[in-house]
């Protein structure tokens, strides 16, 4: 039910402008009226500052486990489905792919 309007979104082809600025704008606001709400739902919690090494430690942890997850399943796409460069029509050594630009990986091949 939640992705409900996720899915909508994409299977709802939007070609004018106007609208697609207009879905932006009020994207925008409906995150402004979220991060209000919670920092007020944030405001009423009493023992906030005893907990807040707690909440940062979690946050921690679990930022480094999506990163390495991220780390590891880049590497493993790399290892099965290398990237082709338009340029000299070969494959690029490992250490353009890893490079931040593809106009510097370009230059590299």
């Amino acid at each position: 039910m939640i992705l409900l309007p996720l899915i909508a979104g994409y299977l709802i082809p939007l070609h004018r402008r106007q609208q697609l600025q207009l879905i932006n704008r009020l994207l925008s606001l409906m995150i402004y009226v979220i991060l209000f709400f919670m920092g007020i739902s944030l405001a009423f919690i009493a023992d906030i500052s005893s907990n807040l090494l707690l909440i940062l430690q979690y946050t921690a942890v679990f930022s480094l486990c999506i990163l390495g997850a991220n780390l590891l399943l880049l590497a493993l796409l790399e290892r099965h489905m290398q990237w082709h460069t338009h340029i000299s029509r070969r494959i690029c050594p490992r250490a353009c792919i890893w490079h931040w630009s593809r106009l510097s990986c370009a230059a590299w091949c």
